[in-house]
């Protein structure tokens, strides 16, 4: 049983999967730790590419496009790691960026940790935590320096990006993933949400760096308006109207916790059967 089960849906992109895995290969020798990867029937080289892959690896191909969530779903239920790492194949890894996962989820009460990402050209911050402005989720410090004071230091968010997430495996079991009502968007946000709501603790940790080439996969905006529709009709009103001075000049909404838990729970005794 590994220690840490990484887990990277694919579809398409077979340059930037092949850099990804070397990423990961380079950055985890001697480290406990397996590779699930969920092929959405990529149409180009990728199955090629995952016929010659070698180690600890296993590799889960579906017949059609199931989408973000579902494959995520897929590969954390095949997981045999303490805690999961759900990462895009869009990203390059960096030294000590999985240890430093780990430790984040070791903190007290923490069940999802970030990580910073930079984007390669111009190394700048593209995500170092997420907060709502106006009720929708926005990338806070986006572009700035990558060792900007501000993004340096970790801390505790509503919310982190799905390109690179970890959480106990417990975590998923308990909340059974990802909620695939969700296409391509916005459904590593939901998650996070619900992580709040029960009382969990959400973590940016800045000692994790990889870079991020963002959104590379084709139709990765295609279901926006769907996504954007059932997550406001979810968490809109858990937001407060914008505060100011929250690291933003445009003002952070900030979450409700406790009224966040109330509506989860209505929702989940009218739908018995919907995931949460």
């Amino acid at each position: 049983m590994a220690v840490a089960s990484i887990v990277i849906p694919l579809y398409g992109r077979c340059a930037l999967t092949k850099q990804c895995l070397e990423s990961v290969v380079a950055t985890c020798e001697g480290l406990d730790y397996e590779v699930i990867l969920v092929d959405n029937a990529s149409p180009d080289e990728t199955p090629a590419l995952l016929d010659r892959l070698s180690g600890d690896v296993t590799v889960i191909r579906n017949r059609e496009n199931l989408g973000f969530a579902k494959a995520c779903n897929q590969g954390w239920r095949a997981a045999s790691g303490q805690f999961v790492v759900f990462l895009n194949n869009d990203t390059v890894a960096t030294s000590g960026w999985l240890e430093a996962l780990h430790r984040g989820l070791l903190e007290p009460g923490v069940a999802v940790v970030g990580a910073r990402l930079l984007y390669p050209r111009t190394e700048t911050i593209q995500h170092a935590g997420v907060v709502a402005v106006g009720g929708m989720p926005m990338h806070l410090h986006a572009n700035v320096p990558k060792d900007d004071p501000r993004v340096t230091t970790p801390r505790d968010f509503d919310m982190v990006t799905g390109a690179c997430m970890a959480l106990p495996r417990a975590v998923l079991t308990a909340l059974d993933g990802f909620d695939e009502a969700f296409i391509n968007g916005l459904e590593d946000i939901d998650l996070c949400l619900k992580v709040r709501a029960l009382g969990g603790r959400v973590r940016y940790c800045a000692d994790a760096v990889l870079y991020h080439y963002e959104s590379q996969s084709d139709g990765r905006f295609a279901y926006a308006a769907h996504n954007v529709s059932i997550f406001l009709n979810r968490w809109a009103r858990c937001f407060s109207p914008p505060l100011t001075g929250y690291g933003t000049s445009q003002g952070a909404s900030r979450f409700l916790p406790e009224f966040a838990a109330s509506l989860l729970r209505a929702r989940l005794e009218t739908e018995p059967s919907a995931a949460s």
